[in-house]
């Protein structure tokens, strides 16, 4: 296609400032340059000119050289834009947001811990005339971005919308904390705003002539006919707030990609920043998320919307769950009812604006577009589309895209410099302008690029990069649109109240992510905001982390961890400092007046020395008691870096653990010891501990000698600590079971009650791992039986942690994590081992011995003390321990060597993970491949370095070889879990098991088979009690074997190949049970809501019976079909007796079927059945089977007053009560309940 000849033309506001933008506008200060340039590509703003002013200036002595401001400003040339919006108060809505909303949303977030930016720094703001400036936030690196993204990018955008909405729904769940009433900001799209936009719902009218045409699509095309009568009147109903207290937030209302900010790096968001909350209004959420479904994300967004909504609400329960919010959170359901409810909203977009985004709006005149006429709309398509003509005419545009209002000079930028810098003598240097975005990126309003160089207070600021945004000055469809719409009004409140308020929400939960831009100023007259210019490169790496990672972790994306693991802090968390560790000082040393005169606080650990904690070390000099002291301490806070360990530790109970272990347990340990005559301290003294924040602070022991060890261990040293620790466990043996001292807490550790997802990494290590084993030569049947453990890995590690039961083995506190970085030392001048204590006891757990004793083998002992020693040591220890034993006096027989070998023996599945994972310590010097460049996280180069090249490898070799004639690698070939959720199923329990076989008829080794199996309740209780003599399982067995075959056949007969039930292996009785193929690998699933599937198999025929039809519709009804659905039952029976009928005849069937009347009647006839299924069948389906399951189970039939009581819980359910209600009505007034 040709260029066009002549150079594109734009509204003149867009190209040229507003009079009002002059030197008189910053006669406060004394400017040296102004430059005025565009702020945006013509349209990227349809309310508002945005402009970029680049200023010099003087101030208070100082010279700032180049500062670049963004100008916000409304359209001033007459047009389309100035006549929408001269009635519209949006830079009033925008000033308030910036000055009232924003700064409280900030004030919040940062109360919480969260300081990221919502928006940018509103530098100035004037409504005579109408302007906001705001720092360029392009220095920053953030920049605009034109096309949709991918499901990845969007989710980034979504959980910051998610943020932005709970921070909202918090402020106004909470008046009275935040007196900023946000319900005050009702929506802008009232009737005159409408009839404004009509030309959008012209869309209707043109896709109709279209759609018609499409074949199948003629109902389609009839609707769309018919929605330019109606579709006002329903829109302006999806701009109203649900009545309280329904689900509301404060929308941003305008919320596409052309208005936020992005820095990214390559495809991917770093950080976003919002901008123009120019129209935000108090509503429902579900616009703006149509908004992201359709001006931000693609098409892959839209079809999987189910994932998009999940992920907004989750982000949204979770963030107010963090900022403490007592109003319960809206569910699931209800949001997905909101985004139906607001559906002509979404049909809005789909229909009339979607085609804007694939427009450019270089080659469109926007006042064509306000009267399309064919010619107009001929050219439009002409030039956008893809038809090769070329353009004969060069197109308009607002020209207040290009230039900036008059008013935008170099005396307004002086004015405004002076306030930002509360500067007077500010001089400003230079300044210049230029469009903020590109054309039709902003619609209700002007956005500019500021770049200002002045000088403040003897010093010289060059370039900095601001944004102003301010209203469409020229005459057009945007000035028209906006005039009166109080816009900027609403997104200054943003800025100023709403947007500081939920920064201060975050940062008091300790998430500093930036919402939006920092508005630097802001301003009704004129309207202008201006923003910090997020957009040029900036440096983004965390001062407090080593430069070994520079990357960034997705926190909660659809995308991969990194799996970023060496992040170290080098600096301590904010809240970790001087008047922090006098607080705790004043406690421990019980003086009130103590003051902290000198202390510094470093780290006290190398990388990857700690997986639990942070270790930091201060050194305290402080006055107490008239006395001046000093104390050397050890503080140990949680992982609060962003990575791997923070996103794994972030909710186990570590830190509660490890208090608990140095307050009672240890103390009491301390004691026996005593007893003994042992003076040495089996820990660190403990000196303050907290869990909000997490902290322990404890004594420093360095001073004393004790040092911590890298190598492994040789024969002579492995035995003083393997007899430490014979000692440690005996002490526990003996407060258990002698002093009775209760360690139940310690029983429920951490691996037996953590999710799979604490402990992913591990499981990938060891997956990578068996990977690389899989490909050493001659290993090739050890790495197939290590893959087969992959999927047990967390059922094969929880049974290693679970305590034994009694006459099973024997019990003991285990360290839980005992390798040789969490014991300290005390060595003499030949290295040999003299003192040695235990550090760390976060994950301390009340099992099997064999725990620790396998950590010394694998993460303290040599190979050669292991290997050729390993007897011995166990004997050691077994030795050491029962000596501690009979010298406390302990009556209780000790376990005998060989039970404790049968130990090591059962928890074998440890020393495989412990072997591939833990030893490696001793092979990978982490704090060198950091210094050396080694990209920590190209897991895959890092796991070929460890298992195929290093010395770690004919280690490994030896050692599966043992534990292939231990045992260790054999896997169960057949497990059974329960194949149902508590309560689906009465009269059976469900089973699933899965097979590895191999059979003449199915040859291949290790193929995997899945079966399902019923059986009797077998458990004493109601269910095995009902169940009792009822020959459910004869009547399945009979429908299996002989009914549902011959049904079978006659289906096929007619053409149709669909399968009414499941195949039956294998039946028996005595016991009673049934054997059927599992469906589950056809896709099918067990439903617990609504009947909305396309395929079904029938299952369970234990009490089929020849009868009525109406008992199994009335089934159909009330335990299957939804309320909406049941409430359409005339259409259900329609549907049945079509079926019915149709299949009769499709057999041959002779004999004439019932009509739909004679049905009618039938369900008449029974509808004593409808009371009681409605009644005693409709309740249990808002149970929550799992929740009574132990209840249940001690129920009994002839506890008639714990059934009652039972039931009373059953029929208190809220949900159930409001269905019921109008269901007793019905049998009332059809004389149900006369019978």
């Amino acid at each position: 296609m040709a260029e066009n000849s002549e150079s594109v033309q734009f509204n003149k506001d867009e190209v040229n400032p507003p009079d009002f933008l002059n030197e008189k506008f910053f006669k406060m200060f004394s400017i040296t340059n102004l430059k005025l340039v565009p702020g945006t590509k013509p349209g990227d703003h349809f309310a508002s000119i945005m402009f970029k002013a680049i200023v010099s200036y003087n101030t208070k002595g100082k010279s700032v050289s180049s500062r670049s401001l963004v100008i916000k400003t409304m359209p001033v040339e007459s047009g389309l834009k100035k006549d929408m919006l001269s009635d519209m108060p949006i830079f009033e809505r925008e000033i308030d947001m910036y000055t009232k909303v924003l700064p409280e949303m900030k004030r919040i977030m940062e109360s919480i811990g969260d300081h990221e930016e919502l928006a940018p720094v509103l530098v100035y703001h004037s409504m005579e005339p109408p302007t906001l400036i705001f720092d360029d936030i392009t220095k920053f690196g953030y920049e605009m971005h034109y096309t949709f993204f991918d499901f990845d990018n969007t989710v980034k955008v979504l959980k910051k919308l998610a943020k932005f909405h709970a921070l909202s729904y918090y402020m106004n769940d909470n008046k009275y904390n935040h007196t900023n009433d946000l319900t005050k900001y009702t929506t802008m799209m009232v009737d005159s705003m409408m009839d404004k936009l009509k030309v959008f719902f012209e869309g209707f009218d043109y896709l109709y002539e279209e759609v018609k045409k499409w074949p199948g699509y003629e109902r389609i095309a009839e609707l769309l006919a018919t929605q330019n009568q109606t579709f006002k009147k329903k829109l302006l109903a999806v701009y109203q707030p649900n009545p309280e207290p329904g689900f509301n937030v404060l929308c941003h209302g305008d919320f596409h990609m052309k208005n936020m900010m992005f820095i990214m790096n390559g495809e991917d968001i770093d950080k976003t920043m919002f901008l123009d909350f120019q129209i935000s209004y108090w509503g429902s959420p579900a616009n703006d998320l149509i908004y992201v479904l359709y001006a931000i994300g693609g098409a892959e967004c839209r079809r999987r919307r189910g994932e998009i909504l999940s992920i907004y609400h989750n982000t949204l329960t979770e963030y107010l769950n963090r900022l403490g919010c007592l109003r319960k959170p809206p569910t699931l359901l209800d949001l997905n009812i909101e985004m139906l409810v607001r559906g002509p909203m979404e049909i809005l977009w789909a229909v009339c604006f979607l085609a804007f985004f694939h427009l450019d709006f270089t080659k469109i005149d926007l006042e064509a577009v306000v009267d399309p006429s064919p010619e107009a709309m001929s050219k439009t398509v002409q030039s956008n589309g893809s038809v090769g003509s070329e353009n004969k005419e060069p197109a308009k545009f607002n020209k207040d895209e290009l230039t900036p209002p008059s008013f935008l000079n170099e005396e307004y930028f002086l004015k405004v410099l002076k306030e930002v810098e509360n500067d007077k003598a500010l001089k400003l240097t230079k300044l210049e302008i230029v469009p903020g975005t590109k054309p039709g990126d902003h619609f209700a309003s002007i956005m500019f690029k500021a770049i200002v160089s002045y000088t403040s207070r003897g010093k010289t600021v060059s370039s900095r990069s601001l944004v102003v945004k301010t209203m469409p000055v020229e005459d057009g469809l945007k000035k028209e649109m906006f005039t009166e719409m109080p816009i900027f009004d609403r997104e200054i409140n943003m800025y100023t109240k709403v947007i500081p308020e939920m920064k201060r929400l975050m940062e008091s939960i300790g998430d500093h992510e930036e919402i939006a831009p920092r508005m630097l100023y802001h301003n009704t007259d004129p309207l202008v905001l201006i923003f910090e210019d997020i957009t040029s490169a900036m440096a983004d790496t965390d001062p407090n982390v080593l430069p070994a990672d520079n990357q960034s972790l997705p926190n909660g994306d659809a995308k991969e961890d990194k799996n970023v693991i060496f992040k170290v802090a080098t600096e301590p968390p904010e809240w970790l400092n001087r008047e922090y560790l006098e607080k705790a000082f004043r406690e421990y040393e019980n003086d009130q007046t103590l003051q902290i005169f000198e202390c510094e606080i470093i780290p006290a650990a190398k990388p990857g020395d700690n997986f639990a904690s942070v270790v930091f070390r201060a050194n305290v000099k402080y006055t107490c008691k008239a006395k001046t002291e000093s104390l050397s301490i050890i503080m140990k806070v949680k992982p609060f870096i962003e990575g791997v360990w923070k996103d794994m530790l972030q909710d186990m109970p570590l830190f509660k653990t490890e208090v608990e272990m140095y307050t009672k347990v240890l103390p009491e340990m301390q004691r026996l010891l005593t007893q003994l005559g042992e003076k040495e301290p089996i820990c660190p003294n403990l000196i303050y501990h907290s869990t909000n924040p997490d902290i322990i602070i404890l004594e420093d022991i360095a001073p004393q000698g004790f040092v911590m060890r890298h190598q492994q261990l040789n024969l002579e040293n492995t035995q003083k600590v393997i007899q430490k620790l014979a000692q440690f466990h005996a002490l526990s043996y003996y407060l258990y079971h002698e002093e009775n001292k209760d360690l139940d807490e310690m029983k429920d550790g951490l691996v037996t009650t953590g999710s799979i997802n604490n402990f992913k990494f591990f499981l990938d290590a060891f997956t990578n791992a068996v990977k690389c084993v899989k490909e050493w030569k001659g290993f090739n049947e050890i790495g197939e039986k290590l893959e087969k453990l992959v999927p047990l890995f967390m059922k094969k590690l929880r049974d290693v942690y679970i305590p034994n039961k009694p006459n099973e083995g024997f019990n003991v506190l285990n360290h839980g994590d005992f390798h040789i970085k969490n014991l300290l030392f005390i060595n003499d001048d030949n290295d040999n081992i003299e003192k040695v204590t235990f550090i760390d006891y976060q994950i301390a757990v009340w099992a099997s011995p064999a725990i620790d004793i396998n950590y010394v083998m694998y993460c303290h002992a040599s190979e050669e003390a292991r290997d050729n020693h390993r007897e011995e040591l166990i004997r050691s220890y077994h030795t050491k321990f029962c000596s501690v034993l009979e010298q406390l006096g302990c009556l209780k027989r000790p376990p005998s060597l060989l039970e404790l070998n049968i130990e090591m023996l059962k928890h074998g599945f440890l020393e495989i993970i412990l072997s591939i994972q833990f030893m490696a310590m001793f092979y990978v010097n982490v704090e060198e491949m950091i210094k050396s460049g080694v990209d920590m996280n190209d897991m895959d180069s890092l796991f070929k370095q460890l298992y195929m090249e290093s010395n770690m490898r004919p280690v490994l070799e030896k050692l599966f070889i043992r534990f292939l004639h231990n045992g260790y690698l054999e896997v169960n070939e057949c497990s059974i879990v329960p194949a149902t959720k508590p309560g689906d199923n009465f009269a059976s329990i469900v089973f699933r098991a899965l097979l590895t076989i191999t059979s003449k008829t199915r040859p291949a080794p290790g193929e995997k088979l899945s079966f399902i199996i019923k059986v009797k309740p077998f458990q004493e209780g109601l269910k095995k009690e009902m169940m009792g003599d009822i020959p459910l399982f004869e009547t399945e067995i009979e429908m299996y074997t002989k009914v549902l075959p011959e049904m079978q056949r006659l289906l096929s007969q007619t053409g149709d190949s669909d399968v009414i039930a499941p195949s039956i292996i294998h039946s028996g009785f005595n016991p009673d049970y049934v054997i059927f193929e599992d469906i589950s690998k056809y896709g099918y699933i067990a439903k617990h809501d609504a009947l909305d599937y396309n395929n079904t198999l029938k299952i369970d025929f234990q009490i089929s019976f020849w009868g009525t039809p109406a008992i199994d519709l009335y089934y159909l009804f009330y335990a299957i079909a939804s309320n909406e659905a049941r409430e359409r039952q005339h259409d259900l029976l329609r549907v049945y007796h079509d079926k019915f009928c149709s299949l009769l005849s499709d057999l041959g069937y002779l004999k004439k079927p019932p009509s739909l009347l004679d049905l009618h009647i039938e369900l008449l006839r029974h509808g004593i059945l409808e009371v009681f299924m409605a009644s005693c069948f409709l309740p249990i389906f808002f149970i929550n089977f799992a929740e009574f399951a132990e209840e249940m189970k001690d129920l009994n039939v002839d506890e008639w007053e714990a059934m009652r009581q039972f039931q009373k819980k059953i029929y208190q359910e809220e949900n159930f009560k409001n269905i019921i209600e109008k269901l007793l009505f019905k049998f009332l007034h059809t004389g149900l309940l006369d019978m």
